[in-house]
C-alpha cells in the first residue's frame, strides 16, 4: 500500500511542481521600486553590473530589462537578472 503511495505521489509531482511560480526576492521588490521612482523623479542611478558602474538616468523599465541614458551613451538596456547592485545619491 505504501509502495504504491510513494510510486502515484511521485509520478504526480513533476505535473504540479512546475505549475508553482516562485515569488520575487526582496532584492528584486525593492529594486524594481527604486528603479520606477528613479524614473518619475528623472534622478539618476548608479548600476553595478559584472564590476562595473554604469550612471545613468532611468527611461523604462521593461519585465526583464531596464533602459537607462548617460552623457556617453543615449540609450542602454540593461539586463536585470545582470544588475548586481543600485546607487541613489
Amino acid at each position: 500500500m505504501t509502495r504504491a503511495l510513494l510510486i502515484a505521489v511521485l509520478l504526480c509531482t513533476p505535473l504540479w511542481a512546475g505549475a508553482v511560480e516562485a515569488p520575487a526576492s526582496n532584492f528584486d521588490t525593492a529594486m524594481k521600486a527604486m528603479l520606477e521612482k528613479s524614473r518619475d523623479a528623472k534622478q539618476g542611478l548608479v548600476f553595478h553590473v559584472n564590476g562595473q558602474e554604469i550612471p545613468g538616468l532611468v527611461k523604462e523599465v521593461l519585465s526583464d530589462a531596464v533602459v537607462v541614458a548617460n552623457q556617453t551613451h543615449g540609450r542602454i538596456v540593461i539586463r536585470m537578472a545582470e544588475i548586481d547592485a543600485v546607487a541613489a545619491n
